[in-house]
């Protein structure tokens, strides 16, 4: 049976339960009667998720190492804020020396092949060399010019020392947050050095039982109240993985951190004062005031907070009068354990 199913079954059994659904509130002596207004909300809170500060795949921006590096030394912590061109790590070792070489003598050879190339470029189009020179001319300069660039773009990133024993350090490709994981015993060619996070990517990721998937609309986590951006479609152990909005001012979680969210769900519902809430007719309910009585409401439970419930019932309820104050004692009058 559905929790609507159980809702309505609850409604229709306080429809025939008689005098006792209501009491006159003339008729509660001296216990202290307050009354706070329902409050309408679209969404409701949910039970508390596992979150992890990440960023999603492909929006960082990943340094990979061309030669094999013997010895690799961080500058700074992981989770550092960089900038462009800021050192972040000191390679050794004969192949990163051996890099260097490489780079400076393909620049020659990449001289030296581009000048003949502009030499020759005339000439072909005069007719005074034939198609497969030029052909084979042109081959040896595009190549060249190619794993030139290809080198160009890991050397940019590197400041020689003043000397081989100093090493090469490694400056950052853009500013955002520095990602690595420290690597024991050097680290081979085409190995990922570090990661580069920007600022705007930093995000939270929850894993949401599929059921809930589709009115999962934020996550919140004390002053900190993120939209969500995007939902997989992968279903994981019954659960898929959610995406928040990235991270603001009012959100200063470390990247990599794990902490419990709040997940908001969208729904009509109505927020009440935790007190407002009791148990009657084996159903959840409130005691809601309208012409000097106090008529028992049957209400199911959404979700909740450290002071409040978020319920939905059939019965309007926004912002109706409800009990807040001595409803123990009116459900146990009501229920005929006490009282006049």
């Amino acid at each position: 049976m559905t929790a609507r199913m159980v809702l309505a079954l609850a409604t229709a059994l306080f429809s025939l339960a008689g005098r006792t659904d209501t009491i006159n509130t003339n008729e509660l002596g001296q216990l202290q009667l307050e009354y706070t207004a329902a409050v309408a909300s679209n969404r409701y809170p949910g039970r508390p998720l596992a979150a992890l500060t990440s960023y999603r795949p492909g929006e960082s921006v990943s340094v990979i190492s061309y030669p094999r590096v013997q010895q690799l030394r961080y500058l700074l912590p992981a989770g550092t804020e960089v900038r462009p061109g800021q050192a972040l790590a000191v390679l050794s070792g004969p192949e990163v020396t051996h890099f260097l070489t490489e780079f400076e003598l393909t620049g020659r050879r990449l001289a030296l092949a581009e000048s003949r190339y502009r030499a020759n470029e005339d000439l072909y189009r005069r007719k005074a060399i034939d198609e497969t020179r030029w052909m084979a001319i042109s081959e040896a300069y595009y190549a060249l010019k190619l794993e030139h660039e290809h080198l160009h773009h890991f050397h940019q990133l590197l400041r020689p020392g003043s000397s081989e024993s100093d090493g090469v350090t490694l400056l950052s490709p853009a500013g955002g947050t520095l990602w690595y994981a420290p690597q024991e015993g050097g680290l081979p060619a085409g190995g990922e050095l570090l990661r580069i996070i920007p600022v705007d990517a930093m995000r939270l990721k929850v894993a949401v039982p599929v059921a809930s998937r589709s009115g999962l609309v934020a996550l919140s986590k004390d002053q900190c109240e993120l939209e969500i951006s995007s939902t997989d479609t992968v279903v994981d152990a019954f659960r898929v993985t959610a995406w928040s909005e990235p991270l603001t001012d009012d959100c200063p979680f470390l990247a990599g951190q794990r902490l419990m969210v709040t997940p908001l769900y969208r729904g009509d519902s109505v927020r009440i004062p935790a007190q407002a809430l009791m148990q009657f007719q084996g159903s959840s309910a409130v005691l809601v005031h309208q012409q000097g009585q106090l008529v028992p409401t049957p209400v199911e439970v959404l979700g909740s907070t450290a002071d409040a419930y978020f319920v939905r019932s059939d019965t309007p309820l926004a912002d109706r009068e409800l009990l807040s104050s001595s409803v123990s004692a009116v459900q146990g009058i009501l229920l005929g354990l006490g009282g006049e």
